[in-house]
């Protein structure tokens, strides 16, 4: 308990406050530009900690970190353009919000929930820190594989009323994602012969250009503003919005929890934990099917998985060094450039420095969530500009910000060819967010099914406990809505037969 004592006092003493709101403010402008990850935050600021004691280093990289993602979020809602791919799932009921003239209560919950989620998932590490390498090691392939299975149930919450269609568009989001080489023999798939596509399309490039670029030529086409409704465009919608995360505890408690264990597992990304987290409110909520449609329970389950997910990627990195995503792995770098060595020696030798990395993270991500709502209240109007004036922008935006991850042409022509492919799925009424999540979690799905098969064989699933819970939570949330679906007409039917008989 004292070393967390002295970590709040360094913390709020001194540089290393300023540097904690420096780090949050840059956090979050980068965020805010597409396809700019946490781990371009840390990039950018690591040249400026050279001459900085270890404290304030990690102070400073951190709190950039943690900004990254409720930055991505605003214009995920406001202009259906994710920052980063975790923003992904942000978009499906974020920018339909926008659109009905609330932006003001999408980022108002966003930026609650994102604070409510970085405090529950800070909560949870101090009392999981002591139990890290258990935690870390009781998920493996199965695992891994029946979680990506699971997160691909979320397409029958998303596709109601066109299930043909969005399945159809997740099939081919599946394909694309085993463009590359083959996990097991490293033979060459859907490349022809390009040595750029060995390594697979890049997540940022394909997601922002369904959703982000397709949605501005859309825009473009059409000649029309982001949102046809003045209704609580008032800056007060920021203020309900913050209501709805507490009115909505439940689903940001269990998706604050998913985002935990998620982010726990090295390599499965914050994209797979905002689809789950999207995936639970869904089955859980007394009206299924408002999701998709502009269901503030949807920005809030995405958003609290978000943040809460980098409380359980702080496990295997400092319990064993493990990053548990590329940005992670940057931030690693940096703690290692300063002599700190994540592992079990940092956990005995630099308790302080771990203490100090975790409040650092827990509050500056309240900082942020307050520095994005008053933000929010001005930006909120972009979804009254003429759309002759702001497509050209997200175009821009788009096309800079993939280019600037790898300073790839090939990202380039992958962001286009998606943007045109998701222009044309929109009008002819194809759920491009089905594809997204077919993409985003074919990968994980087809490694490790076939690392549990090659290590464990098929029975493999099934042997291991936390595997065959969620293979049977699986099972019903594929099922459950067509269950629902038929009870509810037999309802309907039983007063017609009712009065027939009578």
């Amino acid at each position: 308990m004292q070393p967390l004592i002295e970590a709040f006092v360094t913390l709020f003493t001194g540089v290393h406050f300023w540097l904690m709101i420096g780090g949050a403010l840059l956090g979050l402008l980068v965020g805010a530009l597409p396809g700019l990850g946490g781990g371009m935050a840390i990039a950018l600021l690591l040249p400026l900690t050279y001459s900085m004691d270890p404290g304030m280093a990690v102070v400073l990289l951190i709190t950039a970190y943690g900004a990254n993602p409720l930055g991505g979020s605003i214009p995920a809602i406001l202009i259906n353009t994710p920052g980063s791919g975790e923003n992904a799932s942000t978009t499906l009921d974020g920018y339909p919000l926008a659109k009905q003239g609330k932006a003001g209560i999408a980022i108002g919950a966003v930026m609650m929930s994102s604070a409510l989620g970085t405090i529950i998932g800070f909560i949870a590490l101090i009392f999981l820190i002591p139990f890290s390498r258990e935690i870390v090691l009781a998920f493996s392939y199965p695992e891994f594989f029946m979680m990506a299975l699971f997160g691909l149930t979320v397409i029958v919450m998303v596709t109601k009323g066109n299930r043909g269609k969005g399945m159809i568009a997740a099939g081919f989001g599946l394909l694309f994602s085993f463009v590359g080489r083959e996990p097991v023999n490293g033979s060459s798939r859907f490349t022809f012969h390009n040595i750029h596509l060995e390594d697979g399309l890049a997540v940022v490039a394909v997601v922002i250009g369904l959703m982000a670029l397709g949605e501005a030529i859309s825009l473009y086409a059409k000649n029309e503003t982001v949102s046809k409704n003045d209704e609580n465009m008032k800056v007060d919608g920021i203020l309900k919005g913050f209501w709805e995360a507490f009115r909505h505890w439940g689903v940001t408690l269990r998706s604050s929890i998913i985002g935990i264990i998620i982010g726990a597992v090295p390599g499965v990304g914050g994209q797979v934990a905002g689809f789950l987290a999207y995936g639970q409110a869904a089955q859980f909520s007394k009206h299924p099917e408002r999701f998709g449609k502009g269901a503030v329970e949807g920005v809030i389950a995405s958003e609290a998985s978000h943040n809460a997910k980098e409380a359980g990627s702080f496990l295997p990195t400092l319990a064993f060094g493990i990053p548990g995503s590329s940005a992670m792995a940057i931030l690693l770098g940096g703690l290692i450039l300063h002599g700190i060595s994540p592992g079990p020696e940092m956990m005995l030798r630099n308790l302080d420095v771990v203490y100090l990395l975790m409040v650092a993270w827990m509050v500056g991500g309240i900082v942020t969530a307050i520095a994005g709502s008053i933000a929010g209240k001005y930006l909120v109007f972009i979804t009254k500009v003429p759309s002759q004036y702001i497509a050209p922008a997200i175009i821009f935006l788009t096309i800079i910000g993939v280019y600037s991850l790898k300073q790839s042409m090939v990202d380039v022509f992958v962001l286009v060819f998606f943007g045109m492919l998701g222009f044309q799925m929109k009008k002819y009424g194809f759920p491009r967010v089905a594809m997204v999540i077919g993409f985003v979690l074919g990968s994980l799905t087809e490694i490790s099914f076939q690392q549990t098969v090659s290590g464990m064989g098929y029975l493999g699933f099934f042997t291991r406990p936390f595997s065959l819970i969620l293979l049977i939570l699986t099972l019903v949330a594929f099922f459950y809505p067509s269950w629902q679906s038929r009870r509810q007409a037999k309802k309907l039917q039983k007063p017609w037969q009712d009065e027939n008989v009578s």
